[in-house]
């Protein structure tokens, strides 16, 4: 029997709501055989293998849906993956998600850090021009700040933010002194 009519005729044994846990794994591998029919199957890269990842799946005829967890954010350094709703409507063979489907915390999140009190230490020790681990002086009277002695590591986009924040901070400390940077290094301007 073609895949697509033995998931209809499943499908239509079934009552309206959860679809049994007897009867998941071969609606997830018949519609993973069949996904690429559907018009829309392939927003957000969704490809027939990723079918095997749903969860929840719910039938109500002639709609069925499922969440599916998404990995692309952790990939990129995430904590979190990304839970997509998928409809797959069997009248109409289009399938579409929700872009609202929430996330799911794959790994522990970072410990919470603040940067504007090491900014404050951080800018109290470039006005007083003192020597520190975390700052590099330059012979022009520049200074090199040292941010992998001073923030603390962590997740890829968790530690871009933790060092945008710190030189946020940084700069609204030192700029009414008359300091400016260029990335990670402060110079004084002739005020």
């Amino acid at each position: 029997m073609q895949p697509l009519r033995e998931l209809r005729a499943l499908l239509e044994r079934l009552p309206p709501g959860k679809v049994p846990i007897d009867f998941e794994a071969r609606v997830k591998e018949l519609l993973a055989e069949v996904w690429s029919e559907f018009a829309g199957a392939e927003e957000t890269k969704m490809e027939p293998h990723k079918v095997w990842r749903a969860e929840n799946l719910q039938w109500d005829p002639p709609v069925l849906s499922f969440i599916v967890e998404r990995h692309g954010g952790l990939v990129m350094g995430s904590t979190r993956a990304e839970l997509q709703k998928w409809n797959v409507d069997f009248e109409k063979m289009q399938a579409t998600y929700d872009p609202e489907g929430g996330y799911r915390q794959i790994f522990p999140r970072s410990p919470r850090w603040k940067a504007e009190p090491v900014a404050e230490e951080i800018a109290k020790l470039i006005q007083e021009r003192r020597e520190d681990p975390r700052l590099q002086w330059l012979k022009n009277g520049k200074v090199r700040i040292l941010t992998s002695k001073i923030v603390p590591g962590g997740y890829k986009q968790t530690l871009q933010d933790r060092k945008k924040r710190f030189f946020k901070a940084l700069d609204e400390k030192l700029s009414p002194f008359g300091w400016r940077r260029v990335r990670n290094i402060y110079e004084k301007t002739g005020m």
